[in-house]
């Protein structure tokens, strides 16, 4: 709870969130219809895409990553792992998971499109 509250704060930080289609089949019923609820209340600094299965392979498939941008500091990358974490500094790794995610964002629906994606699967459920 406390983590969702820095969402909240007028200097939230924004933040970008691509989510494979497959994501909605790993849950059903009221957990999946509470998900997307979730997901389409507005939260201005947050914006969610969906990459669909038509979209194919992506680059994105290779596993989750977080990429962290700072206005004066240089950006670095999150791998979250199963028993631990990692942080990439190096600039050319960087660049690489910021390649990843540009790549995959240009195959996800836009913002009104996933909204649109996301009443039709609760409407769907």
């Amino acid at each position: 709870m406390m983590r969702r509250s820095i969402l909240d704060r007028s200097d939230a930080p924004r933040l970008t969130v691509l989510v494979d289609e497959a994501a909605f089949h790993k849950v059903t019923g009221e957990v999946l219809k509470e998900q997307i609820r979730h997901l389409l209340a507005p939260k201005p600094p947050v914006q969610v895409q969906i990459i669909t299965d038509d979209a194919g392979p992506h680059p994105a498939l290779s596993g989750s990553f977080v990429v962290m941008v700072f206005p004066n500091d240089p950006s670095i990358v999150y791998l979250e792992q199963s028993l631990s974490g990692l942080f990439l500094e190096d600039e050319e790794e960087v660049d690489h998971y910021e390649r990843l995610f540009t790549a995959a964002q240009a195959v996800a629906l836009t913002t009104e499109e996933t909204v649109a994606f996301l009443e039709n699967k609760l409407s769907t459920q």
